[in-house]
């Protein structure tokens, strides 16, 4: 049903009874004196709604409007004239997002957004004790494959205890080819806790686990899972460099942010002294 089709079906179902104001804007709902004009319903239903959505959509939004019109109307009767005076509120407002609009548009157009690996190290040795992990992570590849692949269950077994690049070589090439999932990029930091949500690894006690095991083989009844753990760290020690880089680059960028919004706006106020625009009158 398009919009203009289901505004005829509301002005059916919602208008009567209620008069037309001038030649073109129809009434479809009204409490007291307040009115709900087609145009107004019309720009509120949302683009990606239609057929009988639309239709419920419209009936939700026009009982909201008139509860909500209902209580505006109790209020405007029983607050005094000063209560109604939000002037000075809305001109804050105002001024507050023109502000805001305006430092986002600085900031848009004059941020340095590049963040060098220099810059990131810099900060991470200078703010260690702010870096602490809440939980355990791990260096880890993993293969699962399925149980009656015995040949490359094997042969995964025996180049998970290599590193040579020859061997990293042959482990790729078999996951490509016979594994259902897997990951082999033993450099990037993961939550322990994700990757036991995809191997069926069970441990009470992750600390114990992590410090006695380096290779393991678990099994489903469909797929062996073969793990390394290149390297951990435990919840409550300093968390690596290499797993806070993207938090380190946000905080730099949002250092860099504020510096500038500072650095403008304090050249903006000893521009206007300079030229005389700020006074005060004794």
């Amino acid at each position: 049903m398009n919009r203009r089709l289901l505004l005829y079906v509301l002005l059916f179902l919602f208008a009567a009874g209620c008069k037309q104001e001038g030649k073109e804007r129809k009434v479809v709902a009204s409490v007291y004196d307040y009115k709900l004009y087609a145009d107004e319903l019309e720009d509120a239903l949302p683009d990606n709604v239609h057929g009988k959505d639309s239709v419920m959509y419209a009936r939700n939004y026009i009982n909201q409007w008139q509860h909500k019109q209902v209580v505006l109307h109790f209020a405007e009767n029983n607050l005094l004239e000063e209560d109604l005076d939000f002037s000075r509120q809305v001109e804050d407002y105002r001024n507050s997002l023109i502000i805001y609009e305006y430092r986002k548009r600085l900031v848009q157009q004059l941020l340095d957004t590049n963040v060098t690996m220099d810059e990131i190290k810099e900060y991470y040795d200078s703010h260690k004790q702010d870096f602490t992990l809440k939980r355990n992570i791990v260096q880890a590849v993993f293969l699962k494959v399925p149980n009656d692949d015995t040949k490359n269950i094997w042969q995964i077994k025996k180049l998970l205890q290599s590193y040579t690049d020859e061997d990293k070589k042959k482990l790729k090439d078999i996951a490509e080819h016979a594994a259902s999932n897997y990951f082999l990029d033993d450099n990037v930091w993961l939550f322990f806790d994700d990757l036991v949500k995809e191997v069926p690894i069970k441990t009470y006690n992750q600390e114990s686990f992590l410090k006695n095991n380096r290779v393991i083989v678990v099994r489903d009844s469909l797929f062996t899972y073969l793990i390394r753990f290149n390297n951990f760290k435990l919840a409550d020690s300093v968390s690596p460099m290499a797993f806070e880089n993207d938090r380190i680059r946000s905080i730099i960028i949002n250092i860099r942010k504020m510096e500038l919004v500072e650095r403008v706006e304090r050249e903006m106020f000893e521009k206007a002294q300079k030229e005389g625009e700020i006074r005060t009158n004794n």
